[in-house]
């Protein structure tokens, strides 16, 4: 446990926001990547990965719904059912996290079937990993990431068909206003620096409830939210994960103070 729980404060407005951007790049970027027409698109099956009570099932279920577009609920990392549902029901496109990747490299070269897109989400998915899975599955056209969080909704998404960066979590949506902060919240990064990821847009959250303190901490007089998360943006705007701030590591050598996060260590050591 990383502390007592925190209700996530949602207006109506932030959630039909945060379904509202997720559909479109779905139905725009990952439904024209793939190759399928708009009167297909209300055929195409999507297997939803998480609970409903957990945002990026809600977003996603919803984001059905609206469109009406088939969902299939499948709440599980086992990854032979995962497969044996993509084979009764070929979806081109699976939203999933990080380690359903990992257990479908675990458990080798197997059928993915219909689909060709690939995003995972949740936690960083490593370069290695990705590039394991791309050659046991190739199959599939396209393994990204993303990026969101219960307090913002889904934000940033891969340019599916303008590049392909394996590395990063994509661009934020165009809603959001982004920025990096250094880690003493003093000024904002550079390009390449790395810094606290803080965001502003249609879908965050109203804050925690009964929770004023933890409101204040993470989101400012300006109105931006700070994730909490560690990372860089690129000479392309493209957003680089490195690892959560409260699991950086703090040394005092020779009454200098290090900050070191364990991504850096454990880089290294593979």
């Amino acid at each position: 446990m990383t502390g007592a729980q925190k209700g996530v404060l949602h207006t109506h407005r932030s959630l039909l926001a945060g379904v509202d951007i997720y559909a479109r790049f779905l139905l725009n970027e990952v439904h024209s990547f793939a190759g399928v027409s708009p009167e297909d698109a209300v055929k195409d099956h999507h297997i939803l990965p998480t609970p409903f009570f957990h945002l990026m099932g809600f977003i996603f279920f919803n984001a059905c719904i609206l469109n009406g577009l088939p969902a299939v609920i499948h709440f599980t990392a086992d990854p032979v059912e995962l497969l044996r549902m993509i084979g009764e029901y070929e979806p081109t496109f699976l939203l999933t996290y990080t380690t359903v990747v990992q257990n479908l490299v675990r458990k080798g070269n197997m059928d993915m079937g219909s689909v060709k897109v690939m995003i995972s989400s949740g936690s960083r998915l490593r370069r290695e990993v990705a590039q394991e899975f791309i050659q046991l599955y190739p199959s599939v056209k396209y393994l990204a990431q993303g990026f969101g969080m219960t307090e913002v909704g889904f934000t940033h998404f891969p340019l599916l068909l303008e590049q392909c960066s394996v590395d990063c979590v994509g661009v934020a949506a165009k809603e959001y206003e982004q920025k990096i902060m250094d880690l003493n919240r003093a000024r904002e990064c550079l390009p390449g620096e790395v810094g606290e990821v803080c965001l502003r847009g249609p879908a965050v959250t109203a804050g925690y409830l009964n929770k004023e303190n933890e409101t204040k901490e993470i989101i400012d007089e300006e109105g931006w939210v700070h994730t909490g998360d560690a990372g860089y943006v690129n000479e392309l705007g493209e957003l680089h994960l490195v690892d959560r701030i409260k699991e950086m590591i703090h040394i005092n050598y020779k009454d200098t103070t290090h900050r070191i996060f364990p991504f850096v260590v454990e880089k290294l050591i593979l």
